[in-house]
């Protein structure tokens, strides 16, 4: 499986570097939402304390959006999805390829992004990169694991790429909540507690789920 899914996450980069919604409109458009909002909001220094790790939450979950919608969308051209299911090639190489191609983007996203968070929201006091950057990891692990198996469900949908987004947040907000409780423990708001613990296992669940799903969701009716 291991070099099938490697196949797999080199296709999607590709996609991801030249398709209509890319990676570089998807970095440009989490660098606009962060500076939009640090200007909303003004700079000082107990609102900021107080609202940017919803912020940065917030530009994630619509980058990572635009960056998983329609993406299997090139599998259901000229039916290449059958073609897939019929090679003999391990079903699960198609989600760990675009689970790896998904955390490169959100990655590269999180490379511009937080490095702008820190610069716009400039109040923030300390700030704890490890616990930051654990955040971060394990919200996108449990995000880019429903997201995929998400995406796989809503593709044989008539209005997929409509009804995802739709899908996509309910699922997501456990992430959301926990992933903004523990960066506000990273900016120094306590240690996070059993945030922590909400998001570790909502990982372990979505990960399990997608292993177990995905391959069921990828059936083409």
């Amino acid at each position: 499986m291991g070099r099938e899914a490697v196949a797999v996450a080199a296709k999607e980069l590709r996609l991801a570097v030249r398709g209509r919604t890319g990676a570089a409109t998807v970095v440009a458009f989490a660098a606009l939402a962060l500076a939009l909002m640090a200007f909303a909001f003004g700079p000082e220094a107990g609102r900021a304390r107080g609202f940017a790790p919803g912020a940065l939450w917030l530009t994630f979950f619509f980058a990572g959006q635009f960056a998983l919608q329609g993406t299997f969308a090139v599998e259901g051209e000229n039916a290449a999805l059958e073609g897939f299911l019929v090679s003999g090639a391990d079903r699960l190489a198609l989600f760990v390829g675009k689970l790896a191609a998904g955390g490169m983007v959100m990655g590269a996203v999180e490379a511009v992004g937080v490095p702008l968070y820190l610069l716009f929201f400039g109040h923030l006091g300390e700030v704890r990169l490890p616990l930051l950057g654990a955040s971060l990891a394990m919200g996108d692990a449990g995000f880019l694991a429903a997201g995929v198996l998400l995406a796989a469900v809503t593709s044989h949908a008539r209005a997929g790429e409509a009804v995802f987004p739709l899908a996509l947040f309910p699922v997501t907000v456990p992430v959301l909540l926990a992933g903004v409780a523990t960066t506000r423990a990273a900016l120094g708001g306590g240690d996070g507690g059993a945030w922590w613990e909400l998001l570790a296992g909502y990982d372990a669940l979505f990960l399990a789920l997608s292993l177990l799903l995905f391959e069921s969701a990828l059936e083409v009716e």
